[in-house]
């Protein structure tokens, strides 16, 4: 017994300090191959649950048709953009389309159509079709109307934003999303 206290009192710091690196490299080694297995198996439930979130966003999503054939000229963006003629960054929530003053303008879907202050607003809940650059025509105030049927003219400017431009700005609920992921009929 004297002879395991002595050699305690004179190694035991030693033999101490062994034991806990032991213990550190087994529970690296086990941790490793536990994060390998996790690792494997990861791509597979990723994919399936992307497969599902996929196959959610689509059933969700209805079929819009684009209000006129022009190019995209600035697209919507929910990072931070910037605008020269401002100076600035910011975020950019609308699709702005190529347009000739005067040509038609169509209901991306169907819905009621409401006029605030010079701008045509497209409802049908959950989703708020905002228009900017057209004229009044021939559509009233709290009209129904059809998907693909005209509801006004292209005015050819629009303030701030500059010539042969229609901004579009879709709203879900209260928040800006990006009109092209609905659009589905050109």
């Amino acid at each position: 017994m004297k002879a395991w206290q002595r050699f305690f009192q004179q190694f035991g710091s030693y033999v101490l300090a062994v034991l806990c690196v032991a213990a550190i490299l087994l529970s690296a080694l086990w941790t490793r191959n536990v994060n390998r297995i996790e690792a494997k198996n990861q791509p597979a439930h990723f994919s399936q649950a992307q497969r599902l979130e996929d196959v959610k966003n689509e059933e969700e999503k209805p079929g819009f048709l684009r209000p006129v054939s022009g190019k995209i000229l600035l697209p919507y963006s929910d990072e931070p953009v910037y605008f020269p003629q401002k100076r600035c960054y910011a975020y950019h929530f609308s699709t702005h389309l190529a347009v000739e003053a005067g040509e038609k303008i169509k209901a991306a879907f169907e819905g009621t159509v409401l006029w605030q202050d010079g701008t045509l607003l497209l409802r049908n809940a959950p989703h708020t079709l905002q228009y900017l650059g057209v004229s009044q025509g021939t559509v009233r105030d709290g009209q129904q109307v059809k998907q693909g049927s005209v509801i006004g003219e292209a005015t050819g400017s629009i303030q701030g934003e500059g010539e042969n431009i229609l901004c579009l700005t879709l709203y879900e609920g209260e928040q800006p999303v990006n009109l092209m992921d609905y659009v589905t009929e050109e």
